[in-house]
């Protein structure tokens, strides 16, 4: 039977929509329909951001199986991957033309989905504004005025133009959310030949101030990054400022807790106090990191607690070995300045796709110390939140289950360099294996490895 839609009644997708220049128009801010019509069906959508603002997309099916990817359109017509793969997004965009483009897997059983661009516009006087990714672009914004921005991705890179009118104090301000992650976010302040003049990372804390500089009149910018936590990314607003007031010979500088400096000409807002760069920083394990005795201008002796989880050179430099917590001590002028330093596994919450439909997921829902939650599903087999245990090393980890058979089943995990590819060995005297891509598979031992895109080919 053929149902006939009117516009009033349905708002979405209109096939054929499989191309750039077939795609469907999203309207923004309303829940647009859409449907798997064929096996392998990809459709397209396409919306205009009129200025610029936040964008919350999100869709869903029956399943809870709904993945796009979403694109940007440049002037010439040509298109860039901007979030990946991904079931949720929140992301500034610039004006411009996007594009979503939904691709169901193989063994999908649900054929209806929704689909939702909500859209806020933003005053440039308060919001960060894309695409702000290079100095050249940077936005250029006002000195003692909070502004709000986010990394879209984890290669997201912002940029703040500041001119300075006269010989200055300056000083950063940055505000997180409550207990998020340390090290998932750096700002850093530069002159105009990109010279680095302070910096700082978040901590759980919401709100941090940098020591005062002094600074001649000019140009400078602000850079937001991800941090040295490579496990996370602040994927949530942040607020900065750059603080600025003028510069009084024989005045005083702030220190970050308010508490004011005796002055003694140019010289005193650099005399820091003696402090390492980083109280604590979430590494990942085979990662490095690297300590600094701010204000220190001797010999510095560096220890490590424990040296088969991460040792430390006689600079300073944290290099990690296993899992577990580790506390690095810098001995200086008879004081002791400790830096805690949790190496976490290789391992993260991450969804990764077998072969070239996206209908085969290796599914990381949770990471925790030696213990993670993962999901498998493959054509013939599903299991759904398993326990793995981590090794030690960081990029093995490993889970048992029991098949309908009563037979036991182990799966051992293992990480790549960066977390975007996991390789699944199964060992089993089961017939029946939850990686095999056939009804049965007799071998004693078969593999499966998962990748970042279900656009992978073999």
């Amino acid at each position: 039977m053929i149902q006939y839609e009117s516009k009033t009644e349905f708002i979405g997708e209109s096939e054929d929509n499989d191309t750039y220049d077939t795609a469907s128009p999203l309207e923004l801010n309303v829940v647009n329909e859409g449907n798997y019509s064929k096996l392998g069906d990809i459709d397209i959508y396409q919306f205009e951001m009129e200025r610029p603002g936040l964008a919350e997309i999100w869709g869903k099916d029956s399943n809870d199986y709904f993945y796009f990817t979403l694109y940007e359109e440049d002037v010439h017509g040509n298109i860039y991957e901007i979030t990946g793969i991904s079931s949720y997004a929140r992301v500034r965009l610039g004006k411009g033309r996007y594009f979503l483009e939904v691709e169901p897997g193989h063994f999908q059983k649900s054929r209806e989905y929704k689909i939702c661009a909500d859209v806020t516009y933003e005053s440039a006087e308060e919001y960060e504004q894309e695409s702000n990714n290079i100095r050249s672009d940077a936005n250029v914004k006002n000195l003692n005025t909070w502004y709000t921005g986010n990394l879209s991705t984890a290669n997201d890179i912002d940029y703040f133009k500041f001119s300075v009118p006269e010989k200055s104090y300056l000083a950063l301000e940055l505000r997180v959310p409550r207990q998020v992650e340390n090290d998932v976010l750096k700002i850093t302040l530069y002159d105009s030949n990109m010279q680095r003049l302070c910096y700082a990372s978040n901590t759980s804390n919401p709100y941090l101030k940098t020591e005062e500089i002094i600074a001649e009149a000019g140009d400078y910018y602000v850079r937001t990054e991800c941090g040295d936590n490579s496990s996370y990314y602040l994927n949530a607003d942040y607020s900065f400022l750059l603080n600025q007031r003028k510069y009084v010979p024989g005045g005083s500088a702030i220190s970050p807790g308010g508490e004011q400096k005796p002055g003694n000409q140019e010289n005193q807002p650099h005399t820091q106090k003696i402090q390492l760069n980083k109280k604590s920083s979430n590494v990942v394990v085979g990662k490095s990191v690297k300590l600094q005795l701010k204000g220190a201008s001797g010999k510095i002796t560096w220890r490590s607690s424990n040296n088969k989880i991460a040792s430390v050179s006689a600079k300073g430099t944290v290099k990690t070995k296993r899992i577990g917590a580790v506390t690095i001590t810098a001995s200086y002028g008879g004081k002791k300045y400790t830096c805690k330093i949790t190496v976490k596994p290789k391992f993260k919450k991450v969804c990764l796709y077998g072969y070239s439909n996206g209908g085969f997921y290796f599914w990381v829902h949770s990471v925790k110390g030696g213990r993670m939650t993962v999901s498998i599903h493959m054509p013939y087999m599903t299991r759904k939140k398993m326990k793995a245990n981590i090794n030690a090393d960081g990029k093995t980890a490993t889970a048992k289950f029991k098949c309908k058979n009563g037979r036991t089943h182990k799966l051992t995990m293992k990480a790549s360099a960066d977390g975007n590819k996991v390789k699944v060995i199964e060992t089993a005297g089961c017939s029946k294996k939850l990686l095999s891509m056939k009804a049965e598979n007799r071998k004693k031992k078969i593999s499966h490895t998962f990748y970042p895109s279900s656009h992978y080919y073999y």
